[in-house]
This record gives structure tokens, C-alpha cells and sequence, in this order.
């Protein structure tokens, strides 16, 4: 069987300025193109999975194999998954790989009451405030009172502070400070992994409009943190017909993940 082997996004450790370099040293339409190419990569890397899935198994099925990549993308050690579709007939087995904890350095606009100096983990998931929260330049009640999000507000959880309820807010490109977890909720409780874009912020993807603005008017400061990536390989089969894969799938929040790194093969058909 022939595969066709594809690499997006992070391979390096640690990617110093990734954001924020990029828009700096090069003009504005190679940024918008190297943006527009990348996005077409993880898109066409999605559509080759689909397409296998749908060859496949029935829609039903299809689900069942979504949720169980899921699960095992979450579990604790690496194990096997299996399945079998009663209308066509197929089957799948699903393996997953230890995880992988990958550090990256960027740059961002702040403000200048921020402290970034945290152990934080990358997260990239719209939420809303549930009451009307202060925004602390600290993750505790001692951090000192930046603003306040009033209640419906949504803002992007840039990363949550390591064994804390403490979330980094951005908002319009730019840090705002700290708010606490129990008081707001994600807008995103879960997806499968076909429906969830890169991380920006540390993936290859460059910076949004509204980042580069805020760039261009605000202190940049180094962030630091990490976030989990893990291999999954997967086997369809049916009567006449088999194929396999590799991804890497790499974590945002429970049950959120995305495609970064896939090998599969150019035809789901074709083996």
C-alpha cells in the first residue's frame, strides 16, 4: 500500500517570535498568501480523512469512529479501539501514542499590567463570562483589578495557568489579564477532531487582522508555554478494500483536538 506522506504545523520544540515575526519582516499580501496556503494544507488534510470515512462507514458509524478518536486521544495510555459497522460492514481498529508536551516562545501584545511569567497551557477556545468578572493582572485575588468583563461577554482563552482555575483573556489581539474559570464557561464543549481548527498561536497559521493592528499599538511580550500533541494511527477495512493512516493530533481542551500532522494516503479508495 502507498502512502503519501504530509507534515503541517509544529515539529520544533521551542519556535521563538512565531506570531509576531512573521507579520513584521514580511509585507502584508506574502503574509495573506502563506496564511491562505496553509489553511488550504489542514483543510485538504481534513478532506482526505472524510473522504476515507465516508468510503467506508455509514454516518452513524462514522460518528462512533469520531468520538472513539476522541476518547483515545484522552486516555491516559495508549490502548486500541475498535469498531465494526453493521451496515457496510467495515471495520476499524484506532491506536493512539503516548503524549507529547511541546514548549513554544511567541510574542504578543499585552497589557503593560500583565504578568506573563506563568506555567501556562495553550488553549484557544472562545468563552463567555457567566456573571460580571474582574480581569487581574495576576492569577489570584491579590493580582490587581485591570477591568471587568461584563456578564454574556465573550473573550478567547489564550491558555489556562497549570493546576489553577485561572484563565489568560485576550480580546481584539491583545492580552487583558487573568479571569477566574468558575465563572465562565466555554463556548466550545466538544468537537470532533474533522471540525476544529489549528491553534494560531502555535501552529504554523499566521496572525489574524486584528493581531497585526494590535501589534502595530501595543508592548509586545514573550509568552511561554506548552501544549500536548500525541500520534494516532487507524485501519479501515471491509471485504475488498483497506487503508490506514497517521495523524498527530494535538490538544487544546478536553475533547477539543485538531489535526497537525497527518500521513494518509491521496485516495481513501485506493490502497
Amino acid at each position: 500500500m502507498k502512502k503519501a506522506t504530509k507534515r503541517i504545523g509544529l515539529m520544533g520544540v521551542v519556535l521563538s517570535g512565531l506570531v509576531l515575526s512573521g507579520c513584521q519582516t514580511m509585507p502584508q499580501a506574502q503574509v495573506e498568501r502563506e496564511a491562505e496556503t496553509l489553511q488550504e494544507t489542514h483543510a485538504h488534510s481534513v478532506t482526505v480523512l472524510s473522504d476515507q470515512l465516508d468510503f467506508y462507514l455509514s454516518q452513524r458509524s462514522r460518528d462512533v469512529f469520531l468520538e472513539q478518536m476522541l476518547d483515545a486521544l484522552e486516555s491516559e495510555k495508549g490502548s486500541e479501539w475498535q469498531g465494526r459497522d453493521p451496515r457496510t460492514y467495515a471495520k476499524w481498529i484506532i491506536r493512539v501514542q503516548p503524549q507529547e508536551w511541546r514548549t513554544v516562545e511567541v510574542k504578543h501584545p499585552s497589557a503593560e499590567a500583565v504578568n506573563i511569567q506563568h506555567d501556562l497551557q495553550f488553549v484557544d477556545i472562545p468563552y463567555h463570562s457567566n456573571a460580571n468578572l474582574n480581569i487581574r493582572s495576576e492569577p489570584g485575588l491579590k493580582g490587581d483589578i485591570l477591568g471587568v468583563l461584563q456578564k454574556g461577554e465573550v473573550f478567547h482563552a489564550m491558555a489556562r495557568v497549570t493546576d489553577t482555575p485561572w484563565l489568560l483573556v485576550e480580546q481584539r489581539g491583545m492580552i487583558k489579564g487573568y479571569v477566574h474559570s468558575d465563572y465562565a464557561q466555554s463556548n466550545v464543549i466538544s468537537r470532533d477532531i474533522l471540525s476544529t481548527q489549528p491553534n494560531s498561536l502555535v501552529s504554523s497559521l499566521l496572525p489574524s487582522k486584528a493581531l497585526i493592528e494590535a501589534a502595530s499599538t501595543l508592548p509586545e511580550k514573550d509568552v511561554d508555554g506548552v501544549f500536548t500533541c500525541r500520534y494516532l494511527d487507524y485501519q479501515l477495512r471491509n471485504d475488498n478494500d483497506d487503508t490506514s493512516g497517521t495523524l498527530k493530533a494535538c490538544r487544546k481542551q478536553h475533547k477539543v483536538w485538531y489535526i497537525d500532522t497527518p500521513t494518509v494516503p491521496d485516495d481513501p479508495s485506493r490502497t
